[in-house]
């Protein structure tokens, strides 16, 4: 009987040993790599609701940029670093997301309408330099289909690396406007080289004088090492 109860006090103490163990590591300040991880998957959420279906809640909204920066803020606990900017003359769509010093930079590079659809070519950019946010910078290339412009979307592929262009079906393809200095210019993509290991467009930047006027020009090995160490 004593050697019962023993055993029964024995499993008790284990018992409430682990809980308090497990309670004190859930009140434990978290590390900043974890604060990093919370962060990117929450910005990682709110960027796939903002491409699939950004568009199409701005214009339900009566096009209030507020509507759409409440919405990632409530859901998700992201802020919105800008806009977002939707049919303007500068960008067919853009969005910029951030939370702990880790930007996400959405972007619709090229739009055709074809057989009733409206296929988009986005870009999503991931930067963050300060301490909190350092990470790798990187792209996502993600195409998607809608049936209208102001509609929602469906992503229909998505990729970690450079594509140039997407077959449709035997007669049709969405292509990357990569002779378009101002599309390269926004891309950037000379500060995601990783991101571009099959294309020689992360081996030049484009500069803007002004409206209109980009320059291409060709980025040397010593910058490029100084991107490198800086990004």
């Amino acid at each position: 009987m004593f050697t019962r109860i023993k055993i029964i006090f024995l499993c008790l103490g284990t018992l409430l040993g682990t809980c308090h163990l497990g309670l004190a590591q859930e009140n434990r300040p978290w590390t900043q790599e974890e604060i990093k991880t919370r962060a990117i998957k929450k910005l990682n959420d709110a960027a796939q609701w903002s491409i699939e279906n950004g568009i199409m809640e701005y214009y339900l909204h009566n096009e209030d940029d507020m509507w759409i920066q409440r919405k990632t803020g409530d859901e998700w606990a992201v802020s919105t670093y800008s806009g977002p900017d939707i049919d303007s003359d500068m960008f067919m769509a853009r969005f910029i997301i951030k939370a702990v010093g880790i930007y996400y930079e959405l972007l619709v590079m090229k739009r055709i309408e074809y057989k009733n659809y409206v296929y988009e070519y986005w870009v999503q950019k991931v930067s963050g330099s300060e301490l909190s946010g350092k990470v790798d910078w990187r792209c996502k290339f993600i195409i998607t289909r809608a049936d209208n412009v102001r509609g929602k979307r469906e992503i229909l592929k998505e990729e970690p690396q450079f594509f140039e262009s997407y077959q449709i079906d035997n007669s049709k393809a969405l292509k990357f406007p990569v002779d378009d200095a101002k599309s390269l210019y926004h891309l950037g993509a000379w500060l995601y080289s990783d991101s571009y290991q099959n294309s020689d467009i992360k081996d030049y930047k484009v500069i803007c004088y002004g409206p209109g006027d980009y320059v291409k020009k060709k980025v040397g090995w010593l910058e490029k090492l100084y991107i490198k160490i800086m990004y």
